[in-house]
């Protein structure tokens, strides 16, 4: 890791606040100030890098925004400890996966009308007996199956069974933001399965393997659920990672000489 720059540049494109920030980010991933620690007060900063209060505050803020510093009245500015808990797995591995380009291709195993039993009727919230479309559909990519899904979404008989209404619970229509635009939200719950001997049949990997297994819920824009289902990806072709704590490239150096003002 490279030293920080040590002054603020006057002729960067880059806003003065949003060099500081970086600077103090830096400062901070670098362990000058640790976790708990306090970072120099808004009167030193001014100075040190020839800046206003109010770009010294706007800079302070910014950090305050994102979760690094925490400001106590009276006390100063102190170094927040990483807030691991917040971290995310970005949903990109799988959206790769099921891109339809290239070689892969979707295979519809069945489809066909059914009536909602109770678990259905209680997961969609309608009336028990409603018809709903149950799809069976593989995904295909060079030759081999990758995904498997079972979905069931609400009958509707003023529109025809088409590809086009189906795409509503297409995961890669949803992914790729070209689904249709009658969804409006949706829940995505991910946890570990063996596959029992149907599924791992369909997807050829050996019984009781492991996959993840992907169910979901989505709604309309009327707040009404109108799909269902899960999705099986075997464990070789999906993995999430993440990254925690503070990733960001060193803030580049300031013209040399003395430091700009605001």
């Amino acid at each position: 890791m490279s030293p920080a720059p040590a002054v603020i540049s006057k002729t960067s494109a880059e806003p003065a606040y949003a060099q500081l920030a970086n600077y103090l980010r830096y400062r901070i991933a670098d362990g000058t100030y640790p976790p708990g620690s306090q970072i120099p007060p808004e009167v030193t900063l001014g100075r040190q890098f020839n800046l206003s209060p109010m770009t010294v505050r706007r800079a302070i803020g910014i950090l305050t925004d994102e979760g690094l510093l925490k400001p106590l009245q009276g006390r100063g500015t102190f170094v927040r400890a990483i807030d691991w808990q917040n971290s995310g797995f970005s949903l990109r591995p799988l959206a790769e996966l099921v891109s339809q380009g290239g070689n892969t291709k979707v295979r519809m195993l069945n489809i066909h009308t059914v009536k909602a039993d109770e678990r259905l009727a209680d997961k969609l919230r309608v009336p028990l007996q409603t018809r709903l479309i149950h799809v069976l559909r593989l995904l295909v990519r060079d030759g081999a199956p990758v995904l498997l899904q079972s979905g069931h979404l609400l009958y509707d008989p003023r529109q025809p069974l088409v590809e086009a209404e189906l795409d509503v619970i297409s995961l890669s229509g949803l992914l790729s933001g070209s689904s249709n635009t009658l969804v409006k939200k949706g829940e995505l719950e991910t946890r570990p399965k063996t596959l029992n001997r149907g599924e791992a049949e369909l997807l050829r990997q050996p019984e009781g393997s492991a996959a993840f297994a992907m169910e979901y819920l989505f709604w309309n824009f009327q707040d009404e659920c109108i799909g269902c289902g899960f999705f099986l990806v075997p464990f070789p072709f999906l993995s999430f990672k993440t990254k925690i704590g503070l990733w960001f490239d060193a803030p580049e150096r300031g013209a040399a000489g003395t430091p700009a003002a605001s």
